[in-house]
């Protein structure tokens, strides 16, 4: 996982995924569903942690002239952080809402054996969005 140099801040997986994941999704919600018009590329480098020199060769090899609500996600799904990748995998899978073990260790590139070892213990069958946050409790930082 390309984002170890961040758990040293927290105790599980699913305080990550609260305070750095699902905070990020938010403020990503948040910027589409109040932004009108073009949105500021320096605005968009911030929220996704990408550079501004990215962004403008997604929308160069995208044909993209100015980024709205209606194009941001394309920008998204093919920028390089952490939260692009993720969006990008999430996709990939075509937000399924069962998920399958397999699919949670590559969203979230998660070590598969640790994620089949989690739910056998927690006798989870079906992974949700209510189930995940079950599993991410007991992913301790050190394993990852």
């Amino acid at each position: 996982m390309n984002i170890s140099k961040n758990f040293y801040y927290f105790s599980n997986f699913l305080e990550f995924y609260q305070q750095r994941i699902s905070s990020k999704l938010c403020d990503i919600d948040i910027f589409v569903k109040t932004s009108e018009g073009h949105m500021d590329i320096s605005d968009i480098s911030n929220l996704l942690q990408i550079s501004e020199v990215e962004i403008l060769d997604i929308m160069s090899s995208n044909n993209i002239q100015y980024i709205d609500s209606n194009n941001f996600f394309n920008v998204m799904e093919n920028g390089s952080s952490y939260i692009c990748n993720l969006f990008s995998r999430e996709k990939e899978c075509e937000s399924p809402y069962i998920y399958t073990r397999e699919q949670i260790s590559y969203i979230y590139e998660l070590d598969i054996k640790l994620i089949n070892n989690i739910c056998d213990k927690l006798s989870i069958i079906k992974i949700t969005n209510h189930t995940l946050p079950l599993i991410f409790a007991e992913i301790c930082l050190e394993n990852v």
